[in-house]
């Protein structure tokens, strides 16, 4: 099925286990840009590997603890400057 996510770009909070990484799977087998979090850094690196793996693109990981507002804000600005945010030409692979 093609949902038209191709490029887009995607924050998945919540996507170390269950429904977060199930949508954050889907996402990027959509070809979205995923990145996901959670708050330990293990399990994280872990699901980002194995979701890279599966779609056949990066999906990044970013550590926070979307419950403190500090640490909220700090996700969405590191997510901002960090690769996934930027366009890519169609030629190159998102790898």
């Amino acid at each position: 099925m093609d949902l038209g996510l191709a490029g887009r770009v995607a924050l998945v909070c919540g996507s170390t286990k269950g429904l977060g990484r199930a949508v954050a799977k889907a996402l990027a087998q959509e070809g979205a840009r995923v990145a996901i979090n959670g708050r330990h850094e293990d399990s994280l690196e872990q699901v980002a590997h194995q979701l890279s793996s599966e779609a056949a693109h990066a999906v990044l990981p970013f550590v926070a603890d979307v419950g403190d507002s500090a640490q909220a804000e700090g996700l969405v600005r590191r997510r901002r400057r960090s690769p996934i945010s930027r366009p890519r030409p169609s030629s190159a692979p998102w790898r």
